[in-house]
């Protein structure tokens, strides 16, 4: 499992990038007008989804292409119980460091809050990130947390707009937790065959 180092559509990890909805590809930047309103969620696609999200529904897919995707709860839960993670601030924005158990590497996700309607709200108060995972016709699982809580089994409605960070399988994880190395198969040597003395030769 490797962990993108920043959020969808941001350059530097502290900075909250783009907002979606759950099940819609689209992003939109903070202030850029878009309405997350139950209203315009019913009008796209993502309001039928009755499942976890396909690759071909998930905008970690859509925008970065093979093989990155969206984390599931479970990719959530794996996250926190093999890192330590403390409430910080990294060059002024609010977020949760995750550092790893397993090699000391670390992951930090802004609390860059959400979008409700055209309103950003809680930024730098609470960290919101949308997982594939399905909860109903109206709820998606999600990370959240604050200063104090951090809950992977958050249950958070799909119309509105958080950000969203990208994880890839088979790939050593820079970022958190990296597959167990197998040992390096030894080359076996090839015994050289003694060449047979001439029947003459004592």
């Amino acid at each position: 499992m490797k962990w993108a180092k920043c959020n969808l559509g941001a350059t530097v990890p502290e900075s909250a990038g783009l907002y979606f909805s759950w099940g819609n590809t689209d992003g939109h930047p903070a202030g850029a007008g878009y309405n997350f309103s139950q209203a315009v969620y019913d009008t796209t696609p993502a309001a039928e989804i009755a499942t976890n999200l396909s690759l071909e529904q998930d905008a970690a897919r859509a925008n970065l292409g093979a093989p990155w995707r969206m984390p599931t709860t479970v990719e959530f839960q794996e996250l926190i119980d093999n890192c330590t993670c403390v409430w910080t601030t990294l060059n002024g924005v609010n977020g949760r460091l995750f550092t790893s158990n397993v090699n000391g590497n670390t992951l930090f996700l802004p609390a860059a809050g959400r979008i409700d309607g055209t309103s950003l709200n809680v930024r730098g108060v609470d960290g919101y990130y949308f997982a594939s995972t399905y909860y109903s016709d109206v709820n998606a699982r999600s990370l959240h947390f604050t200063s104090t809580i951090v809950s992977p089994l958050n249950n958070s409605s799909r119309f509105v707009g958080f950000p969203l960070r990208a994880v890839q399988d088979g790939t050593p994880n820079r970022s958190i937790i990296p597959p167990i190395p197998e040992d390096d198969p030894k080359e076996e040597e090839t015994p050289t065959e003694e060449e047979p003395k001439d029947k003459d030769e004592r």
